[in-house]
């Protein structure tokens, strides 16, 4: 047995636990739909120094950001929600059932969209600092940069989704932790990567015209 992969996926189930519980009593203490935002906003931060491995008190840090980010959070979020997911809403309750097949595509492949900006919007607010208006804009036109890795986050979303729902039980204590860590982990890779891309463009420009101004 390799007691090293074991120690670690061990201490990875931990994490996800903390992270559940976090967001969850974040959310309580934000009277649900105020404390949602920042709890899972905060989750992500302390996924990221996880992934980094940079030693923190979990907690600690998680209610320090959670306090400092609440706002902003919930400016965002709460924007997104009245702006686009009330309007989605009753669409759903009111006229999904009198769809055709083409416009419940349009339906389900808009959902999938925005699904998968909150995926991304989530994760880049750790990454880069926007102003608040523009992280929505930023996060839906990523989904242009990397369709297949956003698609990929997507899936993530969808598998502990559908197992959280099969296994109820697992929602109070893992599913949210497992989400979180899973899905920061896949986006600190894109983010990473994008990153090194700019610079090796910028570095090639650069010498281009270097180049360019030693010839002439």
């Amino acid at each position: 047995m390799n007691w090293e992969k074991l120690y670690n996926g061990t201490e990875k189930i931990y994490d996800c636990l903390r992270l559940n519980s976090a967001v969850i009593l974040g959310t309580l203490l934000g009277l649900g739909i105020f404390g949602l935002a920042p709890s899972l906003q905060a989750a992500h931060h302390v996924a990221k120094s996880i992934h980094q491995q940079k030693g923190i008190n979990f907690y600690s840090s998680f209610f320090t950001y959670y306090r400092k980010h609440f706002i902003p959070s919930n400016k965002i979020f709460l924007s997104i929600t009245l702006l686009y997911g009330l309007p989605m809403l009753a669409v759903q309750q009111l006229f999904l059932p009198h769809f055709g097949t083409g416009a419940l595509l349009v339906f389900l492949v808009s959902q999938g969209a925005m699904l998968a900006t909150l995926n991304t919007l989530f994760a880049m607010y750790e990454f880069y600092e926007l102003p608040i208006r523009s992280y929505f804009p930023s996060a839906l036109k990523f989904l242009t940069y990397n369709p297949f890795g956003c698609l990929l986050a997507l899936l993530w979303l969808g598998i502990c989704s559908t197992v959280s729902y099969l296994l109820p039980g697992l929602l109070p204590f893992l599913s949210i932790g497992v989400w979180v860590y899973g899905n920061m982990g896949l986006y600190l890779k894109y983010f990473e990567d994008n990153e090194d891309k700019v610079k090796g463009a910028q570095l090639n420009n650069d010498t281009e015209m270097v180049r360019e101004t030693t010839q002439n």
